[in-house]
């Protein structure tokens, strides 16, 4: 997912090499609920499925109300469900063609990075992988899925129980039991927060393979 926009020449030869979009869903497709969006995108280099959650549509000239509305029960720690349920919807017809069930690396920004992280903990044995670029965090929502699910080890190695990261903005390391790591920022419920978040580098891995 190109920072910047397909619009960018130079990124868009470089997705076009290196990547083939095979399947997408927006607001036109009758199963898009709130302004969902994704794109399911082949990486020829690595031949890896990636799953690309968009994020809030705030463009002045094409401003989404809907998205807007989701953002709105974020930031209340509420669960935009109509988002939530185009997800499961887009996943569950992906899965009726393509062999899908390990090994997705997911990728979100903003609103799309809040729907990454709901999808990692919704399908855990599906995902390899998890990038959530400048996304509202799951808070406590996702702290006890986490006890079952990974092994924790956080940015500033301290002990999950007793530090209170869900107030902080960073990438948490979870690592799946199968020792496979995932890179989730599990922040605050701030949007867009001002910190950058850590390991933005792991985006260019994926645009310059």
């Amino acid at each position: 997912m190109p920072v910047g926009g397909l619009n960018n020449a130079f990124l868009a030869l470089k997705f076009v090499k290196n990547y083939e979009i095979l399947e997408h869903i927006n607001e036109a497709h009758p199963q898009s609920k709130m302004g969902f969006r994704a794109s399911f995108i082949y990486d020829k280099k690595i031949k890896n499925y990636i799953l690309a959650f968009a994020g809030s549509d705030l463009n002045p000239l094409c401003f989404d109300f809907k998205d807007f509305y989701s953002d709105f029960l974020i930031l209340l720690n509420k669960t935009p469900k109509d988002q939530i349920q185009s997800m499961h919807y887009f996943y569950n017809q992906l899965k009726q063609k393509y062999t899908i069930d390990k090994n997705l690396i997911i990728i979100g920004h903003s609103l799309g990075g809040y729907l990454a992280q709901t999808f990692a903990r919704t399908f855990p044995k599906a995902v390899k992988e998890v990038y959530a670029f400048q996304a509202p965090g799951l808070k406590q929502n996702f702290q006890n899925h986490s006890y079952i699910n990974f092994h924790i080890n956080t940015t500033h190695n301290l002990n999950f129980k007793t530090y209170k990261w869900w107030n902080f903005n960073f990438v948490q390391k979870l690592y799946k039991k199968d020792s496979k790591e995932i890179l989730l920022h599990t922040g605050s419920i701030k949007h867009h927060p001002s910190v950058c978040i850590y390991k933005l580098h792991e985006l260019f891995k994926i645009l310059n393979p």
